[in-house]
């Protein structure tokens, strides 16, 4: 069995409607848990119940002096050491602007751990919000040797179990030493930061692989600034950069794609 863990917090139908949906068209048989909250309404998890998605309550984020996007790993990291023998794959994605054109865990190596890309002309040093984060996050020595280097995009990873656990634990461990020596961006969003300084400055983890926009997973922000003919919405899905990944990641930036997606599911 393989696993899918995102959060979705504080939502509504209309938040997950697609992620749920999608997913279930083409994977019926993996486990989905989403960290959600008391606050939603109770037709919300009546919805997740009705397409076997699981959830576990992730109340204690209130009280972390954390950013969510931060957090949200250590309950990762207690979901799979409860279970971890249970899962041979895991997929860490985002939830409210994601949508699935075909089962993620297809066609997968037994061993392996797949960050994912944007635009290849997009680079740390020059697009202001990643540029942002690592220098807050690792200051600017580092923040101009990755400068040239493509972004790594923190919404969606993928990996058998093992390999997922140790991403994870360099996570936290990176996230423990920017607390103790830079309290102030420990408490915003530096999960993306952390994430390309894993890829690109660390060997915790023997195997990583980035894998190009497009393949697996589309992440297409970006794309959608720089490379907009790189899209392309065809009757059966959208393929970018002449793929059709199985995963659509930030569709919801426009109403296009938004529209495209939801005809298809609603």
């Amino acid at each position: 069995m393989n696993l899918v863990l995102g959060t979705a917090t504080k939502y509504n139908i209309p938040q997950v409607n697609l992620f749920v949906k999608s997913f279930r068209k083409y994977n019926k048989r993996d486990r989905v848990i989403l960290l959600v909250s008391l606050e939603s309404p109770p037709e919300y998890f009546e919805f997740l119940k009705k397409y076997d998605i699981d959830y576990s309550f992730f109340e204690t984020y209130h009280f972390v002096d954390t950013h969510l996007n931060n957090s949200r790993f250590a309950k990762y990291m207690d979901i799979l050491l409860d279970s971890k023998d249970t899962y041979d794959k895991v997929f860490l994605t985002d939830t409210r602007d994601i949508v699935f054109q075909s089962d993620p865990f297809a066609n997968l190596p037994k061993e392996f751990l797949y960050f994912f890309e944007e635009e290849k002309e997009s680079k740390i040093g020059v697009n202001p919000y990643n540029s942002s984060w690592m220098r807050m996050t690792f200051g600017e020595e580092v923040l101009q040797e990755l400068y040239n280097s493509t972004i790594i995009c923190a919404g969606t990873t993928i990996g058998n179990t093992k390999k997922i656990l140790d991403y994870i634990g360099t996570m936290l461990a990176i996230l423990h030493q920017v607390k103790q020596q830079n309290p102030e961006a420990y408490k915003v969003n530096i999960d993306q930061a952390i994430h390309n300084f894993i890829y690109y400055k660390t060997n915790h983890i023997a195997g990583m692989t980035a894998k190009q926009n497009g393949n697996i997973v589309g992440t297409i922000g970006l794309t959608r600034e720089i490379n907009l003919d790189k899209i392309v919405l065809k009757k059966e899905g959208m393929y970018v950069h002449d793929m059709k990944p199985a995963v659509i990641h930030q569709y919801d930036r426009s109403e296009e794609y938004t529209n495209f997606f939801k005809g298809l599911y609603d």
